[in-house]
């Protein structure tokens, strides 16, 4: 194996992996929840701001815009996992209704990293920016119909 191969197997395994098996132990205080919630906002806001980054000027880095995406795709669907418990409810006022709600607009959040994923791969095939950026858009607008209000949770 060389050592690009070695690198992705890397990335790979800490952003798929991980997440994964810290959501199965994360069992406990409302504290340690909150800290996995903030993780996982975490590692959606570095693959957002890493795409903007690449997407300004071209660098030897520019294809990894590809792997941010499906790093994107594959985290947001941790979202539905994240619906706060019944006493968080009623501790503050949230952007959307109900669960159901919530609901909705995890999906809208999964539909737009799941069109970033496919333009990106497109892009990387025709270097058509105006479509990824324009799929980077509507996963941000998504992201702002919770966050606009939500700053910080999590």
């Amino acid at each position: 194996m060389n050592i690009k191969a070695g690198v992705c197997v890397c990335i790979f395994i800490f952003i798929f992996i991980t997440p994964s098996v810290h959501a199965q132990n994360v069992e406990g205080s409302e504290e340690q929840e909150l800290e996995y919630l903030e993780l996982i906002m975490n590692i959606l806001r570095h693959h957002l701001e890493a795409i903007e980054l690449l997407t300004k000027k071209e660098s030897k880095y520019y294809d990894n815009i590809v792997n941010h995406a499906s790093a994107l795709w594959h985290t947001s669907n941790l979202l539905d996992h994240i619906y706060p418990d019944k006493d968080q409810v009623n501790d503050r006022e949230w952007p959307w209704a109900d669960k159901q709600e919530f609901d909705e607009r995890v999906m809208a959040n999964r539909t737009a990293t799941k069109n970033l994923r496919k333009a990106a791969k497109v892009w990387l095939k025709d270097r058509d920016q105006e479509k990824l950026l324009a799929s980077l858009e509507e996963l941000k607008k998504s992201c702002r119909s919770c966050h606009k209000s939500l700053r910080d949770w999590p």
